[in-house]
């Protein structure tokens, strides 16, 4: 239903088809009616979106009965758009669920072949509140299914007779709700130079006897054992010429015995992180070489209207998509890469057609890319929720001084089946109507399309310089590339997605911002 109108979706394409039967009818002297449309016997109106993006106008388009364009510049909206507009259309409903067989088949052999990269978390069962387990449960102790390990990033003390290391976490809350307060407080080992953190629970902001929102300010901090000032100079020029190190936390945990979720700060629970990361460093670099088509050296660009505007990413230390992900992140990536290769193998060695295969798989790849929304090292935990907050919440790369590496197994709502759930509910969906836009990359400046096509042109043009649109998918594209690059490498030949032609005021790479004003008013003109 649309805003304000009453009517179903069909009542609204049968005004529509009407409506465009009336004015064949004008223009060509013969009797149309809306049912000659549906069947067959006349035109659809033609429609084009030539800024398509993630392709919303092109959707509706179809669902209104139209014979739907879709146009966009960017490899990864193009594969997008691919995805709610043109498979589920040409293959119908039940490609959810071959995307779901394969998909099952890509995620438990991820699963086994990273699992030694997960520690197993098992507490005693007097750790749980009276209300969460009862006294008929035997066991001395469960497993719990680990959501995420929360990390602040730390930095060495400058002052040289100090020694410290410096936890630079901007803020220590966990829970923020009206039903409950949790927080981690910090605690000063001035004799082992270590800070600890503990778990503090309360009813009320003032419960927690202290304030949870004391952290790092504009990159700079105290040293908590000498109250040496680490200012944000230093904190940003150590950051770029060596790089941060990590301090877990806590380990953030689903409840085995109801709702919500368990907090837990042991310092035995970092025992063999550093071996388990190296691990995934070096396994990393393995299947990095035999994928192939490797991006993850390539620079972070600026994103957000700052960084058109001067070209700064704003992030210290992590100069690289590589340097945005955890070894262990890009360890589980990459193997899931591989499997998926593996499954389309598989799929035209079973008989599976081969468009067929190709569209399962793109699902497959897009479902990679749609984890590494949270899967990496710049999200934030946002304690109102208790989830992790994607970086397309933030339309900006932007340094995270505390984040949580999310565990894609830990079977929370964010993990890799839930995220797969949502791809295929639109399959389901959309797959009821056999009209399938046709998608085509290229530039709205030169359409690859003769003159007098369309009945209509409706498009939502970029936001000048609001948004980052190559920049931000780039975090996309160089995990796609080495997913199923292979199955596109007419889309996937240049190491970032394309910025020369994109239709946007980027001021650091036009040449200032009036060169940048008239760059895009001149690409909105010819388009």
């Amino acid at each position: 239903r649309y805003p304000g109108d009453t009517r179903t979706i069909s009542e609204a394409q049968l005004h529509l088809l009407e409506a465009h039967a009336e004015r064949l009818t004008h223009e060509t002297g013969e009797k149309i009616s809306a049912q000659d449309i549906e069947e067959g016997r006349a035109p659809r109106p033609k429609v084009l979106d030539m800024f398509a993006g993630g392709g919303a106008i092109p959707l509706e388009a179809l669902r209104m009965g139209c014979e739907t364009y879709a146009l966009d510049l960017n490899p990864v909206a193009h594969l997008i758009e691919l995805c709610p507009v043109t498979y589920p259309q040409q293959f119908g409903t039940g490609l959810a669920d071959d995307i779901e067989t394969w998909a099952r088949r890509v995620l438990e052999r991820t699963k086994e072949a990273v699992a030694d990269l997960y520690a197993p978390v098992s507490l005693p069962v007097g750790e749980f509140q009276a209300d969460i387990f009862s006294s008929s449960q035997p066991q001395q102790t469960v497993t719990v299914s680990v959501v995420a390990h929360y990390w602040t990033r730390t930095i060495p003390c400058p002052n040289p007779s100090c020694g410290g290391t410096v936890p630079l976490y901007r803020q220590t809350w966990l829970r923020k709700k009206d039903s409950g307060f949790i927080a981690l407080k910090p605690h000063i080992d001035r004799k082992q130079k270590q800070v600890r953190f503990h778990v503090v629970r309360g009813d009320s902001e003032a419960d927690l006897g202290f304030d949870p929102g004391e952290g790092s300010e504009n990159t700079a901090t105290d040293c908590p054992f000498c109250k040496a000032a680490v200012n944000a100079k230093y904190v940003r020029n150590y950051g770029n010429a060596t790089g941060f190190g990590q301090q877990l936390m806590c380990v953030i945990a689903l409840n085995p015995y109801g709702s919500g979720k368990l907090y837990i700060a042991d310092e035995s629970l970092a025992e063999g992180e550093i071996e388990r990361q190296a691990l995934a460093e070096e396994r990393a670099l393995v299947l990095e070489k035999e994928l192939g088509h490797s991006s993850l050296d390539e620079d972070i660009p600026p994103t957000g209207n700052a960084g058109l505007s001067s070209g700064k990413s704003y992030l210290y230390g992590i100069k690289t998509f590589r340097q945005a992900f955890t070894p262990r992140q890009r360890c589980v990536l990459l193997t899931m890469a591989k499997e998926v290769h593996q499954a389309h193998r598989e799929m035209l060695t079973e008989g599976v057609e081969a468009e067929r295969a190709r569209a399962i798989v793109t699902y497959l790849g897009l479902w990679l890319s749609r984890l590494t929304d949270r899967f990496n090292a710049l999200v934030r935990w946002e304690n109102s929720g208790e989830k992790a907050q994607g970086l397309t919440s933030m339309k900006r790369f932007a340094m995270a001084w505390d984040f949580p590496e999310i565990n894609i197994f830990g079977g929370a709502s964010g993990d890799a089946w839930g995220n797969l759930e949502y791809i295929t509910a639109v399959i389901r969906q959309e797959g009821r109507v056999a009209n399938p836009a046709q998608c085509r990359r290229g530039s709205a400046t030169d359409l690859p399309y003769a003159d007098q096509t369309f009945d209509a042109v409706i498009t939502d043009p970029p936001y000048y310089d609001n948004e980052s649109y190559s920049q931000l998918s780039d975090v996309c594209y160089v995990w796609l590339r080495p997913t199923i690059g292979f199955l596109y490498p007419e889309h996937f030949a240049g190491n970032l997605t394309p910025k020369k032609k994109e239709c946007v005021a980027a001021a650091y790479l036009q040449g200032g911002k009036e060169a940048a004003r008239c760059f895009y008013e001149d690409s909105l003109f010819q388009s």
